[in-house]
Formats: structure tokens, C-alpha cells, sequence
């Protein structure tokens, strides 16, 4: 033997039997010659433990081979520390790091396993924001006033925008951690809704000497008036409260304001006069808060205040100024059997400006609105009724100034800018007017890809002048569908609906009659509700068109598209549904693409048209992403209806694992978050094979099969029509 060989065993020799443990992570060997196979890592388990580690390792080893061995061997020591969603978690985990940042930080996240876990225990005892904050939203949204946003700060207080609440809330039982946010989320939307953050009010606080002390003072005040407004308008939700210090003692001292600002005819005005009572003869601390008080922030509210003002005076016009048009061209519009000729020589008469009526609020704060025009009262569309109850909430009534001669000016689509929403980065990559982030789901994890992929949005350039005479071409060509489709779709503007039991109306109600003087005989009140009136039925609809833009739409399908989205422009800009057009492509999750063609506030103009005559195929058909993006554009819309119709001729499929039944899973479960948003999705496809797995994405109803391309221009219009009625 060697000298080396000698050393290297008498080496080995001295190493103790802990330090061969720590060498090999505290695994126990069968047998000390070989390492522990896949059974013997496995032996130790429960039966169901084991089936458990199987099914995750099966899914690692899809995505990297050394994450899956790493995690089948930490996998006892993990059951051990968590259940098996804490390791589930874990792992998953480990698979987003391997996803966004490489294999490195993957296995940094399965070595500190004992790291998570005790994260995982802390986290398990508190509530997170992140988990309920679209059922807040939902809450605050429900009982009325302009949306709210939901975000995380260190203590809760709104903007009047946004609604910042702890991150996470630590309580021994969940329930009570959720009853605490839903409590910090109704006080501070009831500041919005009840007078807190008017104008007024906050021009006033910002203009006293000693601010600090008057807004404590003002807080202290608001707080005791609105817990009794809650008391009174939501008596569910106060009864929560009051474990969490709704009605703590009063110091003598502020007894007597304390009741003047819980009567029910106090207002934000009433605390705001009895600063001045307290501000010279307030000793020792103020009266102590409830937990879901927070805190008041003046200067970022009246930030808010000032830039939506002035956005929402101006949206009050355009909007004005588009229901004054359309008043104007329904008075105009020229008999059906009139000449060409005398159509243009028809000149447009200006009709009286719009008056509106502001009624009074009611217990719940709810105020109507009406529009007075030519001596008859008309409801106003449900956008300029939820614009209007936002005004109302920052100044307290609707100004003269906001309504003098409403509508007078016309309306300019070209005014109103771009749809895009907080959070857009704009400019940037490859020519890209807006890039971001967006997740995608993964039915193997059964969770989230987070911030995977990656998004833009392009303009679509206006064709050359071949192009350009696309549309006049197809119009020619389908001459005379497209008076066909007209006809069809004026017919939606005639309809009428006749509402019964009125108070007033056209004509005699005689079941409600009949009822009511039966009601007379046996001695009761005679209901006067007793008339009948034909209502008209104004559409609230939007609708985004997602175009198919992948390499396999090429040729005729391609030609198709752009025909059937001209064909579809014209009819709707027969009945003023609002409308948006936006192609979609990609490849890979690194490039997913959108390709902007028509906004919502863009007209039906020379720059759209030449828009569509350029639409071409560019890669592959991505569909999770371009959905969730879209459909978050659609659903800023203020529309009552919502509608995301695809043009597509295939099933989603692109590069790396987007294909088969990976790309059909995160599609649907884009669909499914639209559809609990209130977005009603629709298919339209040319895929004779769609009926395989269409269902499963829309919805056995929800999308139509076309088994002719040539039949497309045709068919899109009509299917349009019956979705919308």
C-alpha cells in the first residue's frame, strides 16, 4: 500500500460517525455502500405521506431533475416541521425561484427548509391581506360610492381612492382577524361615503393654526359620529365592532360633544364646528381609539381630491356632450326611404340643452339623479349616474357650474385619452407603448406562476395605400349584407320595455287597479301604483374583440378576420355599443403581445380602419396572458354588460410547455376570473376540432363553431347580435 493511500485511510479512519451524519444531511443507510434509493427515502412514511411526496416529486422532476432528488430527500425532515400544505407550499416555492430566477435560489429555498417552516407557523397564526382583499373590495364596492382599491400599508386609513390596511393582522382565531378588517374597511369607506373627506372639509382642516392637534381633535370627533351612523345603517357590522372597542368609556370632559355628533342629523360639518370648543380646554390625552380606527391623512387626501375634480368635470362633459349627440342625430335622422341626396342636404338643428335634477339623499346617503330634456325626464346612463354620486361625495351637491348648459359642446372621442389603468409602465421595450408583468396558472402546481409573464402593448400601424382601400373594397363586397345588418341591428334601438304598478304613466295598470280596490274594500291603503309606462331600453354594453394573430391565421383566415371586424365596426357604430379591438400573439412566456387597434374611446375613423386593413400573422397563440390583460381593460369600462369575444382558429398553443392541456388550463382559468368579475366571455372559431375543448374552457354555451372560414365575415355580426339581446 502506498503511502498516500495509507494517509488518505487513516484519514477517513478519524472522521467521526456525527461527521459522516452531517456529510450526508443526517440520512440513515441500509446499506453504507451505496445511497438510499427512492423506497428507502420513502420507507419511513405513512401511506398517505407518502403517495404525497410521490405526486410532488413527479411534478418537480417535470421542471428540473435536481430540484425533484433535493426535495425527495429534505421531504421526512419536512413532514416532520410542517402538514402537507406547508410543504406543498415550500415546495411550490422552490418552483417559482426555479421559474423567475434559476436553479440556484431553488435549491436555496429547499435548504432552508427549517427557515420556512417557521415562517409558515407564524404565518398560520395571522391573516394576510393578500387573501381577502377582493372580498374587501367587494364588501366596500356593495355598499356603495365610487370603487375602492385595496393596498397594504402599516396602519389603515383611504385616500378616498384607495383603502390601506395592515399587511397581516395577528389574532388567536381567524375569525376575529377577519372581523377586524372588514370593520377598518367599512369605517373608512363610511369616511367617504358620509362627508369626512368633502372639500370643504378638507380645505378647512389644511387652513386651521395648530393642524396636528385640530386633526386629532377632528379625528376623535369622526370617529364617534361615524361608529353611529354604522350603528344605524349597519347594525351586522357594528355588533362586530363592539368587541373591538366601538363603545369605549368617554372621558366626562368630551361626554357632551361625544352626543352632539352621534346624532342622527350630525354631519362632518357638525364636528368640524366643535374643534373650536375644545381645542382651548383640552387636558391630558385624547380619548383613545378602537382598533380598526386608524389613522387621517389630509394632504394626501386633498391630493386626490384636486386631480379627480378636474378629471371627472371634464368625463361629466364629454359624456354630456355624447348623449346631447346622440339626442341631436335620433331628431335628425332622415326618413328610411330618403334619397341620398336629400340625406345631404339635411342639416343638423341644435336641440336644448340637458337640465339636471338632483334629488335629496336618502337614510343611506343614496342620492337620485334625472335629466330633463324637451320638457320629459329621462334616467341618466348608469356611467353618468355612478360619475355624478362621485362628485356628489366630494362636494356634497352638484354645482351650477358643473351643469350650466350640459352637453352644449360635443362630444370628441379623441379627448378622453387611453385606457390605462394604475400600474402600466409606459414606453420602453422594443417600441412598446406599455410593458408588464402578468401571472400564469399552473394546473400541475395548482397555483400561480407569479409575475411570469411578460407583456406589451404595440399601436398596429396604418396599412400602405393598397391597404388603406381595404375597407372600402369589403364594403362593396358585402353591399348588400351590410344593409342587412344595419336593419337587424336598429331594430335593438326600437325596443321597449313596459314596467307596471307606476305611480304614474301612459296608461290604466288594471291587475294593479283590480288589486287595489280590492285592498279599498277590506279597509286597507289603496296602493296608488296603478299605471303602466313603456320605458326605453338603453344598452350599457362594452365589448373587447380579441383578434387571433398567430402564424396559423395566415391567408385566407386572416383576410377573413379583417373583413368580419369591418363588417362588425359598422354595425355597431349603428347602435353606439361601446367597443374595443385588440389582436393578441406570442412566444413564449418571455414575449406575449397585444396589438392595440381600437380603444374604447376612439371612434370608428380613417387610423382604425387602416389599423385593421394591417392586421397580419405574427407567432403563436398564447391566450392566458393577452385575456387577463384585456379583460382588465374592459373592466374599467362603466358599462352595466361586459362582453370579451375571441376570434381565434385554434386552441391555445406556443413554445416551451404552453401546449396541450397546460395552455387549456391557464386559459380557463383566465375565463374564470373574468366571469367572477362580472365579463361574460365568448368564443367564435373556425377549429373544426373546438368542439374537443372549448367547452371545458367557456362553457358548453359560450362559444360557436364555424366549420367555414369563408362563412366568417358572415356569421360574427348575427352572433353579435343575439349575445347582445
Amino acid at each position: 500500500m502506498s503511502d498516500s493511500k495509507r494517509q488518505s485511510r487513516q484519514h477517513i479512519l478519524q472522521l467521526s460517525r456525527k461527521q459522516f451524519q452531517s456529510i450526508f444531511q443526517g440520512l440513515e443507510f441500509k446499506d453504507a455502500t451505496r445511497p438510499l434509493s427512492n423506497a428507502d427515502l420513502l420507507s419511513s412514511l405513512e401511506l398517505r405521506q407518502r403517495a404525497f411526496v410521490e405526486h410532488w416529486y413527479s411534478i418537480a422532476q417535470r421542471s428540473d431533475s435536481e430540484v425533484a432528488s433535493l426535495f425527495l430527500q429534505r421531504a421526512p425532515q419536512a413532514l416532520q416541521l410542517m402538514d402537507l400544505d406547508g410543504v406543498e407550499a415550500w415546495l411550490l416555492q422552490a418552483l417559482e425561484q426555479l421559474d423567475q430566477r434559476g436553479l440556484g435560489w431553488a435549491v436555496d429555498v429547499l435548504n432552508q427548509l427549517e427557515q420556512f417552516a417557521s415562517s409558515r407557523a407564524h404565518q398560520q397564526q395571522c391573516l394576510a391581506l393578500s387573501d381577502i382583499s377582493s372580498l374587501l373590495a367587494r364588501l366596500t364596492l356593495g355598499l356603495g360610492g365610487r370603487e375602492l382599491r385595496i393596498a397594504a400599508a402599516e396602519l389603515a386609513y383611504t385616500d378616498t381612492e384607495t383603502l390601506f390596511l395592515p399587511a397581516e393582522v395577528l389574532k388567536p382565531d381567524p375569525a376575529e382577524a377577519l372581523a377586524l378588517y372588514k370593520t377598518m374597511a367599512v369605517h373608512h369607506w363610511a369616511q367617504t361615503w358620509h362627508g369626512t373627506w368633502q372639500l370643504a372639509i378638507v380645505d378647512s382642516l389644511l387652513a386651521r393654526p395648530e393642524q396636528e392637534l385640530v386633526w386629532s381633535i377632528f379625528a376623535v370627533l369622526e370617529r364617534w359620529r361615524l361608529d353611529a351612523v354604522i350603528a344605524r345603517t349597519l347594525p351586522g357590522v357594528y355588533r362586530q365592532m363592539l368587541p373591538l372597542g366601538a363603545e369605549a368609556p368617554v372621558n366626562e370632559a368630551w361626554q357632551e360633544v361625544a352626543a352632539a355628533v352621534r346624532q342622527p342629523q350630525a354631519s362632518a360639518a357638525t364636528s368640524l364646528a366643535l374643534i373650536d370648543q375644545l381645542v382651548g380646554r383640552i387636558a391630558g390625552p385624547l380619548p383613545s381609539a378602537a382598533e380598526y380606527h386608524g389613522a387621517f391623512n389630509p394632504r394626501q387626501v386633498q391630493l386626490k381630491l384636486q386631480a379627480r375634480l378636474v378629471r371627472e368635470r371634464e368625463q361629466l362633459r364629454l359624456l354630456a356632450g355624447k348623449l346631447q349627440q346622440q339626442a341631436e342625430d335620433e331628431q335628425d335622422a332622415p326618413p328610411a326611404d330618403a334619397t341620398d341626396s336629400t340625406r345631404q342636404t339635411r342639416t343638423r338643428k341644435p336641440t336644448e340643452a340637458f337640465t339636471l335634477v338632483q334629488g335629496k339623499a336618502d337614510s343611506s346617503g343614496r342620492v337620485t339623479f334625472l335629466l330633463q330634456l324637451a320638457g320629459q325626464t329621462l334616467d341618466p346612463p348608469d356611467s353618468m349616474r355612478e360619475l355624478l354620486g362621485s362628485i356628489y361625495q366630494d362636494l356634497g351637491e352638484i354645482p351650477d357650474d358643473y351643469t350650466q348648459g350640459i352637453g352644449r359642446r360635443l362630444y370628441d372621442a379623441s379627448q378622453t385619452g387611453g385606457e390605462a389603468g394604475p400600474g402600466y409602465a409606459t414606453g420602453g421595450l422594443d417600441g412598446a407603448d406599455r410593458l408588464l408583468r402578468l401571472p400564469e396558472w399552473d394546473h400541475t402546481r395548482n397555483r400561480f406562476r407569479t409575475d411570469y409573464c411578460i407583456l406589451r402593448e404595440y399601436t398596429i400601424d396604418p396599412g400602405v395605400a393598397a391597404d388603406a382601400a381595404f375597407v372600402t373594397e369589403t364594403r362593396r363586397k358585402y353591399h348588400n349584407l351590410l344593409k342587412s345588418i344595419r336593419r337587424s341591428f336598429e331594430i335593438l334601438l326600437g325596443e321597449n320595455r313596459l314596467e307596471r304598478r307606476q305611480q304614474d304613466g301612459d296608461d290604466i295598470d288594471l291587475d294593479a287597479l283590480v288589486q287595489a280596490c280590492i285592498d279599498a274594500r277590506h279597509g286597507e291603503e289603496m296602493n296608488p301604483a296603478v299605471y303602466t309606462r313603456l320605458h326605453h331600453n338603453a344598452r350599457s354594453i362594452a365589448v373587447m374583440f380579441m383578434v387571433d394573430m398567430s402564424g396559423s391565421t395566415k391567408g385566407w383566415v386572416n383576410l377573413a378576420e379583417r373583413e368580419a371586424l369591418v363588417l362588425l365596426c359598422e354595425a355597431l357604430e349603428t347602435i353606439g355599443d361601446r367597443y374595443a379591438i385588440y389582436g393578441f400573439s406570442g412566444r413564449t412566456h418571455q414575449r406575449v403581445d397585444v396589438y392595440r387597434i381600437k380603444r374604447f374611446s376612439e371612434s370608428f375613423n380613417t387610423l382604425v380602419k387602416g389599423r385593421i386593413a394591417a392586421i397580419q400573422p405574427r407567432a403563436y397563440t398564447r391566450l392566458g396572458a393577452p385575456i387577463r390583460y384585456l379583460g382588465g381593460l374592459l373592466k374599467q369600462e362603466p358599462a352595466r354588460h361586459k362582453l370579451l369575444i375571441t376570434l381565434s382558429d385554434g386552441k391555445p398553443e406556443d413554445y416551451g410547455s404552453y401546449y396541450g392541456q397546460y395552455g387549456i388550463e391557464d386559459t380557463r382559468h383566465a375565463l374564470l376570473e373574468l366571469r367572477r368579475d362580472g365579463v361574460h366571455p365568448f368564443c367564435i372559431t373556425i377549429d373544426k376540432e373546438g368542439g374537443d375543448y372549448l367547452p371545458h374552457m367557456y362553457g358548453p354555451a359560450n362559444y360557436a363553431l364555424i366549420d367555414d372560414v369563408s362563412k366568417l365575415p358572415l356569421r360574427v355580426a348575427d352572433i353579435y347580435r343575439k349575445l347582445t339581446t
